[in-house]
């Protein structure tokens, strides 16, 4: 059968190449970036005990990442450890949240919302960086868009078998990394909310609670299996204070202001604040929340008919609640990487703004809109793009690099030699990373036991110069700003 380019599939050709080019650059950056901090830690601390300490969280710490954690423990028992193994379950994971978003578009006509909300939910250079890393943040990712294409499946073909797979899937989104039980919820009310109107049908308040069980038996099965499994993690960091968002002010600062701050990954655009960028983006919520109702009104609402209020209410629900857990239990809000899965909830509210409306003008209205933000995201993704380091750990960017140079250095200078380094503690996981794995013999385990000891070589922050005599520069590395110095006799 030949294959013919045609208006219908020249929108997918286009999404499905720049769904290509964005795994090669992520593979890539798997391929070449020094291991970092918490990715370390996790091959260190967690890689190594069983399945089941993982899934109880044996070793308290917020590091722990459950399924990324399962993930490279099984690939390390397969190949041997380096970067690009313990990255692939995110790798993986980009793959599938790639192959979701375009599952999820190709059903619309418009080539211009297509390949515009194809850039909206994939082109987030910060979000990027974590389908090259190995934390538990793409997986979850991959799982909430397949949660979303599930849940779609069922709306649009209503058949009740089908929701299983989002539930499924947003319970596991949620074993990866705990902040997603905030869109587990949202799933889990929408889904009642559909189903509001087959419950009020029944006149008999018996009946009506009949119904609520029958209609909830996939969401009962899941949720108490999600609760069985998250419990014990949940307790034991609650107990050891490891269930930190870093934020303590107001959602507005911890987590909106910090979400833009991040999605802008360090690029500077003047007096384009993240301020300013959150009023524009309220402004647009807003818009997108009175349309919905006015789109609620007129189907008499009934939500599984409105697309727009369907997104609202998986974009919506997980604010409200992560604020009532903030009142309710002084919980902190999430920051930074903790709101990434607000890229594709934002993303399709946005998408399902031009769905399903007859009006022109609000059609017209929403494509420039998607066709405005697809074009700022993809300059602003493409000027970001770099193959150096990961931002919030810049700076392990140069330790990979290091370690070999001090390898040669200690080799040719003094082979059969077991050589003392000493660190600034942040170095301390990738250093023993890359020393257990490429089996460093000549190099003793590193500690965080800081500058003061008896050491040959250090490895520390450009800053920490002054605080140590007697040593010669070996090597100044420029990105992580950081210096390999050997000691000098006086």
């Amino acid at each position: 059968m030949k294959f013919r380019l045609t208006r219908k599939n020249y929108p997918l050709i286009i999404i499905s190449i720049l769904g290509i080019v964005l795994i090669a650059y992520t593979t890539s950056r798997a391929f070449l970036l020094s291991l970092t901090h918490d990715e370390s830690f996790t091959y260190l601390w967690y890689v190594h005990e069983s399945f089941m300490q993982i899934i109880s969280m044996h070793i308290p710490k917020a590091n722990n990442h459950i399924l990324n954690s399962i993930a490279i423990k099984f690939l390390t028992w397969i190949f041997p450890a380096n970067e690009f193994v313990v990255r692939l379950p995110n790798l993986i994971a980009h793959i599938a949240y790639i192959v979701f978003s375009i599952l999820i578009l190709k059903k619309y006509r418009n080539p211009v919302l297509i390949i515009g909300g194809f850039i909206l939910l994939n082109f987030n250079p910060y979000m990027l960086e974590f389908f090259s890393l190995a934390r538990g943040y793409g997986i979850s990712l991959a799982l909430l868009t397949g949660s979303v294409y599930f849940f779609l499946q069922f709306i649009e073909k209503e058949k009740q078998q089908f929701i299983y797979f989002p539930f499924i899937l947003g319970a596991l989104s949620a074993i990866s990394n705990l902040i997603y039980i905030h869109f587990y919820l949202a799933l889990l009310i929408t889904y009642n909310i559909i189903k509001i109107n087959n419950i009020l049908s029944f006149r008999c308040f018996k009946e009506r609670l009949s119904s609520f069980f029958r209609i909830n038996i996939p969401s009962i099965i899941v949720t108490t299996t999600l609760a069985l499994i998250v419990f014990e993690p949940i307790r034991k960091l609650s107990k050891y204070n490891e269930l930190y968002g870093h934020g303590n002010i107001s959602f507005y600062q911890d987590t909106i202001i910090t979400f833009i701050n991040s999605s802008k990954y360090t690029q500077d655009y003047g007096s384009f604040t993240a301020e300013k960028i959150s009023y524009l983006l309220l402004g647009l919520i807003m818009i997108l929340i009175i349309t919905a109702l006015f789109d609620l009104f007129k189907k008499k609402f009934l939500i599984r008919d409105s697309k727009l209020s369907i997104f609202l209410c998986l974009l919506l629900l997980p604010v409200l609640s992560i604020i009532m857990q903030h009142q309710i239990l002084g919980s902190e809000y999430p920051s930074i990487r903790l709101t990434l899965f607000f890229v594709p909830l934002l993303g399709f509210s946005i998408i399902a703004f031009y769905i399903h409306y007859k009006n022109r003008v609000i059609k017209y209205f929403s494509l420039f809109i998607i066709s405005l933000l697809a074009f700022l995201l993809a300059f602003h993704t493409l000027n970001s793009m770099q193959f150096k380091y990961a931002s919030e750990w810049k700076y392990d960017a140069d330790t990979k690099e290091m370690t070999n140079i001090l390898k040669n250095e200690v080799l040719k200078n003094c082979p059969g030699k077991q050589v003392k380094l000493g660190i600034n503690w942040i170095f301390e996981p990738t250093i023993n990373f890359y020393r257990i794995t490429k089996d460093y013999d000549w190099l003793q385990q590193v500690t965080r036991d800081g500058l003061t000891g008896d050491y040959d070589y250090y490895y520390i922050l450009k800053e920490n110069l002054p605080e140590i005599k007697n040593v010669e520069i070996l090597k100044e590395f420029k990105t992580s700003n950081t210096l390999l110095l050997k000691k000098v006799e006086k």
